[in-house]
C-alpha cells in the first residue's frame, strides 16, 4: 500500500468483522482463495505506482497529462486491493437530493451518521464501515489524505471545499472550459471514509457507500465515478419518496443503473405520518400510512418504464416501501429492532434487509463478485499499461539520455577549459606584436617619401603663383595632411586587423587550442573584437597641423626696410601679414627675390617636420603604446571569461547531475512498474482462466473440501451462512 493508504481507515483491521481470511459465512473457501491470490498479485504495485505519481508531481519529472489519470488508476488499484483483502461487500445507495439516502444508512448501521453536508450534491463518494472508534478520512482529487477528529469536523471541511469548488467550476465556465476537478481543483475532496461503531456492519464487514444526489451543476464525473465503482459494488440500493415516486425526471438515469449492476433495490420512502382530508372534513391517515403496497402498486401500473418492468418482472429489481424516518428511529434508539417501530415499516425494512443479504450470501452475488474483481484488475492493469506508455512518460527515457550527453559534453569542456588556461598568452602576443612592428615599418618608409615629395610639388606650385601663405596651407598642404593622416590610419588599422584581429589570434593557435576553445564554449574571437572595437589604434594617431611658423622663415629686406630700420617680425608681416593669419598675397617676383632658395629651403624643412611626427608615432609611439593597453585588456577579458565559463559549467554540470539522478531514479521505478504491471497482468490472466473453470456453485465451499470429495460429503462440511446484514 502507499503511505497514504497506511492511515486509510477503510484498510483498519476493525472493519474486516467476520468476513476475513478464514472467515465464516459466504466469504471463504475457494472465493477467499481467489481474494488473497488477486489481493497478493496486485498490492505490490501499490507502493512502486504510490512513488511514480509524486515523482510525477514534482520538477524536473513532472508529466502533468498523465498525473490526474494516474492518481484516478491508482485510486482505483488500491480500492480493489481493500476490498480483496477484506473481502468486503460494497453497496451503493443512489437517490435524488433530500431522498433518505443518509436516513437509509443510518437505518442499515443502528448507528446515526451525520449527514456530510447540507449542501446539494457534493461530488464524491461517502464510504461508511464499521470501527471501534468514530473517524473521519478525506481523500482529495491531489491523492493527499486528511484524517478529522469526529464528524463534526468533517461537516466544517466539506462546507469550506463546496464553496472552493464552486468558485473552481465558475472560473471555469467563465473561461469557457469544462470543469474537470483533476485538473481544475485537484484540492477538492473525491472520497470521504466514515468508521463508527456499527454492530451490523462489524458482524458483515459490508461497507456502505452512499453517492451525490444528482443535480446537474455538480454532476462533473459523475457517470464515471459510478461506473469505476461498479466493478468494486455487490449491489445498489435507489431510494425515492413517494412525492418523487412518479415523476419522469427522478428515473431519467435509472435505466442505467440497471445496466450497471446485477440486481437494484427500489426504496420507496415513506412519510407516515401523513393524512388526507376526509369529506366529512376530518383527517385520516394517508395511502402511504394505510396501505404502502397500494402506491408500489400504482407506480408499477402507471409509471413504470418498459425497462423497469422487464427488470421488475426477472428479479433483477425489487421495490420496497419503508418509513425510513422511523425505521432508524426504531433501529437506533432500541438497539436494532425495526419491530418496535410502525408494522407497516418493520415488515418494508426488514424485509429489505432479509433481501439484501440474502443476494450478499448468495452464489449469483459471488459469481458477480468474482468475475467482476477480475475484470476490473484486467481492466485496471490495461489502463497501467496504456498511461506508462503516454509519450509525455517515454519521453523521460529521452530526458536521461540527452542529460547524460549534457552531462559528458561539460565533462569535456571541463577538461577543454584547462588546456585554454595553459595556453600562453604572452609569447602569442610577443610574436603579434613583432609582425605587427615588421609590417608597419615596412609600408611607412615608401609612404612618408611618396607624402613628402607630394607636399613639396605643392610648395613649389606655390611659387609659381601669387597665393598667399595662408592659402597655401589652407587649400593645398591642410588636405594633402590630412589625406596622408586617413592613409596611415588606415594602414595602422588593417595591419593591426591583419596582424591581431580574430582570425589572426586563431590562426596563430595552435589546432588543439583552438578546439579546446571551441569545445570550452569560449567566444575568443569575440573577446578580440571586443577589444580591438572599444579602442583602436588608428584613433590615437595624432593628426598634423598645416601651419607654417612665419617667424622662421628668413626673409629678405628692401631698401626701405633697411632706411626705416624695420625688425625682422615686422619685415615678415608685411610680406605675409599677421603670423596667425598670414592670408597677403605675394607676387610671384617677391617670392623668388625676398624669399629664394634659402625660404624654399626653410619652408621644404618645416613640411618634413610637420609630418614627422605623424610617421613616427605610425612606426613606434602608437603601435607600442597601443600593444601594452590591448594586451593587457585582452588578457584580462579572457581569463574573466574563462573564469565565468567555469563558474557557468561547473553550475550547469552540479544541476544536470543532481537532475539525471532524479530522472534516472525515475526511470528505473517507471521500468520497475513497468516489468511489475506485466507480471501481475499474468498473474491475474492465469486466475481468471483458473476461475473460469471452477464451477460457480463451488465457489462458497472451503477450498480443502473441493478436491476427492463427493457432493454429499461437501455439503455435510459446510459450514453456517453468517448474515451480512
Amino acid at each position: 500500500m502507499t503511505a497514504d493508504d497506511q492511515d486509510d481507515p477503510s484498510t483498519d483491521s476493525e472493519t474486516n468483522g467476520a468476513t476475513g481470511p478464514g472467515a465464516t459465512g459466504p466469504m471463504q473457501g475457494l472465493l477467499s482463495h481467489f481474494c488473497e491470490a488477486l489481493e497478493q498479485g496486485l498490492s505490490p504495485l501499490l507502493a512502486p505506482i504510490g512513488g511514480l505519481i509524486e515523482d510525477f508531481d514534482r520538477p524536473p519529472t513532472e508529466v502533468p497529462l498523465v498525473l490526474p489519470s494516474l492518481r484516478e488508476a491508482a485510486d482505483q488499484l488500491s480500492l480493489l486491493v481493500d476490498k480483496m483483502a477484506e473481502q468486503q461487500a460494497y453497496v451503493l445507495i443512489f437517490g435524488p437530493l433530500k431522498s433518505g439516502k443518509s436516513t437509509l444508512m443510518n437505518a442499515i448501521c443502528g448507528k446515526y451518521v451525520s449527514e456530510v453536508s447540507c449542501l446539494p450534491a457534493y461530488p464524491c463518494l461517502v464510504h461508511v464501515a464499521h470501527a471501534e472508534k468514530t473517524r473521519c478520512q478525506v481523500t482529495r482529487y491531489s491523492g493527499a489524505t486528511q484524517l478529522l477528529d469526529d464528524e463534526a469536523a468533517l461537516t466544517k471541511a466539506v462546507a469550506a471545499d463546496h464553496q472552493l469548488l464552486i468558485e473552481a467550476i465558475r472560473s471555469c465556465e467563465a473561461a469557457g472550459l469544462d470543469f474537470e476537478p483533476q485538473q481544475h481543483a485537484t484540492n477538492a475532496i473525491r472520497r470521504i471514509d466514515i468508521r463508527v461503531p456499527a454492530g451490523d456492519l462489524a458482524e458483515s464487514g459490508a461497507v456502505l457507500v452512499d453517492t451525490p444526489g444528482l443535480y446537474a451543476r455538480m454532476k462533473f464525473g459523475y457517470d464515471r465515478m459510478t461506473r469505476d465503482f461498479r466493478n468494486a459494488a455487490a449491489c445498489a440500493i435507489f431510494v425515492v419518496k413517494t412525492d418523487n415516486l412518479f415523476l419522469d425526471q427522478v428515473f431519467a438515469e435509472f435505466e442505467d443503473l440497471l445496466e450497471l449492476f446485477g440486481r437494484i433495490f427500489l426504496v420507496v420512502n415513506l412519510d407516515s405520518t401523513k393524512q388526507d382530508l376526509q369529506p366529512d372534513g376530518s383527517l385520516a391517515p394517508s395511502l402511504e400510512h394505510a396501505d404502502p403496497q397500494a402506491v408500489v402498486r400504482a407506480f408499477e401500473n402507471l409509471a413504470m418504464t418498459a425497462a423497469l418492468r422487464d427488470a421488475r418482472q426477472d428479479g433483477r429489481l425489487q421495490i420496497y416501501p419503508v418509513d425510513l424516518m422511523h425505521a432508524a428511529s426504531s433501529r437506533i434508539s432500541t438497539g436494532h429492532d425495526s419491530r418496535e417501530s410502525s408494522p407497516s415499516s418493520a415488515q418494508g425494512f426488514d424485509a429489505l434487509l432479509e433481501d439484501l443479504t440474502a443476494y450478499l450470501n448468495s452464489n449469483e452475488y459471488l459469481r458477480a463478485f468474482v468475475a467482476d474483481s477480475m475484470q476490473r484488475a484486467a481492466a485496471l492493469l490495461e489502463d497501467l499499461d496504456a498511461l506508462l506508455a503516454h509519450d509525455d512518460v517515454t519521453a523521460l527515457q529521452g530526458r536521461a539520455l540527452s542529460l547524460t550527453a549534457r552531462r559528458q559534453d561539460l565533462d569535456s569542456a571541463l577538461a577543454a577549459l584547462g588546456q585554454v588556461e595553459a595556453v600562453d598568452w604572452q609569447a602569442l602576443f610577443a610574436r603579434q606584436s613583432a609582425h605587427l612592428r615588421e609590417r608597419l615599418e615596412a609600408a611607412l618608409g615608401p609612404c612618408r617619401e611618396a607624402g613628402l615629395a607630394t607636399l613639396e610639388g605643392a610648395l613649389a606650385d606655390w611659387f609659381e603663383n601669387d597665393a598667399s601663405l595662408g592659402e597655401l596651407c589652407r587649400e593645398q598642404l591642410g588636405p594633402e595632411l590630412a589625406r596622408q593622416h586617413d592613409e596611415l590610419r588606415k594602414l595602422l588599422r588593417d595591419e593591426s586587423e591583419s596582424q591581431l584581429g580574430p582570425a589572426a589570434v586563431l590562426a596563430d593557435l595552435e589546432a588543439d587550442s583552438v578546439s579546446d576553445l571551441e569545445a570550452a564554449g569560449l567566444d575568443l574571437a569575440g573577446e578580440v573584437r571586443a577589444v580591438m572595437d572599444a579602442a583602436p589604434i588608428a584613433d590615437e594617431l595624432p593628426a598634423p597641423a598645416a601651419v607654417f611658423d612665419c617667424l622662421q622663415l628668413p626673409v629678405r629686406r628692401r631698401l626701405l626696410d633697411w632706411l626705416l630700420f624695420r625688425r625682422p617680425a615686422t619685415v615678415r608681416q608685411h610680406l605675409f601679414g599677421p603670423a596667425d593669419a598670414p592670408e597677403l598675397p605675394i607676387p610671384v617676383a617677391d617670392k623668388g627675390r625676398r624669399l629664394g632658395e634659402r625660404g624654399r629651403a626653410a619652408m621644404t624643412g618645416q613640411l618634413q617636420a610637420l609630418v614627422k611626427p605623424m610617421f613616427d608615432a605610425a612606426g613606434e609611439g602608437v603601435p607600442d603604446a597601443w600593444l601594452t593597453r590591448h594586451q593587457a585588456e585582452l588578457l584580462g577579458r579572457i581569463e574573466a571569461a574563462t573564469s565565468a565559463r567555469r563558474q557557468a559549467i561547473e553550475r550547469e554540470s552540479s544541476e544536470v547531475v543532481a537532475e539525471l539522478a532524479q530522472v534516472e531514479a525515475v526511470v528505473a521505478r517507471l521500468i520497475e512498474v513497468n516489468r511489475l504491471v506485466a507480471e501481475r497482468r499474468e498473474r491475474v490472466s492465469a486466475l481468471r482462466e483458473e476461475v473460469a473453470a471452477v464451477d460457480p456453485a463451488d465457489l462458497g465451499r472451503p477450498a480443502d473440501l473441493l478436491v476427492g470429495q463427493d457432493e454429499d460429503e461437501n455439503e455435510a462440511s459446510r459450514e453456517a451462512e453468517q448474515p451480512l446484514l
